[in-house]
């Protein structure tokens, strides 16, 4: 009894402090405008909650997109993305997947086992998985690697290697503090900002195109991002932050 009483006061200390140590809070939402040239092709909602997982104080990441006008006229999308990512080690453990774009629907699910050090891929849509292999200690899925960039010590490391996992391949990014600059908040007030950029590393498939993104995060207690840019085959997609609670 003393032992489990034990037990749960730990976990009870740890997932506290895990909460302290983060730039966010427990239950945030950021709500952002997705502009593809001159259109506002769709808007994002960001969630951070704390939670458990296999009994380790975690983080639920989740983000739900849904178009808007004239992009929801040609090619309407609704999909919500999940990310389960223990605090520590900081690593990301699943990602889930639903897609809706275009009437066409996709559902997947990967898990990670770092005591085998293998993942597992699950493609709900069509009853498929597979399994595949990896050395690291600590992966990033798409999701997460934007809060591994929020809690990153910019101040002392001007650079921020990610190892992401999507779907049953991995992929080596590197994100690099580009400049100390201002940017303007949802309210017009301007802010100082990290400017980060991302890079994918690496070979890459012949017709595909690097992914270069970069992100404006403020220089405050709260590391909120404010904006990005994202260039990836069909152009350049910005990202604005509309609203944020919590």
């Amino acid at each position: 009894m003393f032992r489990a009483g034990a037990i749960f006061i730990t976990f009870i200390l740890s997932s506290v402090i895990g909460q302290a140590d983060e730039p966010w809070r427990d239950g945030e939402q950021l709500r952002y405008e997705i502009h593809w040239g001159m259109f506002v092709a769709a808007e994002v909602n960001f969630t951070a909650k704390s939670q458990s997982h296999d009994d380790l104080p975690s983080w639920s990441f989740q983000l739900d997109l849904k178009s808007r006008g004239v992009v929801d006229s040609l090619y309407p999308m609704q999909s919500s993305f999940l990310s389960a990512q223990q605090s520590a080690p900081w690593r990301s453990v699943l990602f889930t997947a639903h897609r809706n774009e275009n009437k066409r629907e996709k559902k997947y699910r990967t898990e990670i086992n770092y005591v085998s050090q293998e993942g597992s891929f699950e493609n709900k849509t069509d009853q498929t998985s597979e399994q595949f292999a990896f050395e690291e200690a600590a992966l990033d899925d798409l999701l997460s690697s934007l809060y591994t960039l929020r809690r990153h010590p910019w101040e002392e490391e001007k650079t921020c290697k990610l190892t992401l996992y999507e779907d049953r391949s991995l992929k080596q990014a590197e994100a690099r503090l580009i400049e100390l600059t201002n940017e303007k908040d949802e309210n017009g007030r301007r802010h100082p900002c990290f400017l980060i950029e991302a890079r994918e590393q690496g070979e890459l498939e012949e017709g595909k195109r690097r992914v270069v993104s970069r992100i404006w995060i403020t220089r405050d207690a709260r590391r909120i991002p404010l904006r990005a840019e994202c260039q990836v085959r069909f152009g350049t997609f910005r990202m604005t932050l509309k609203q944020k609670s919590i």
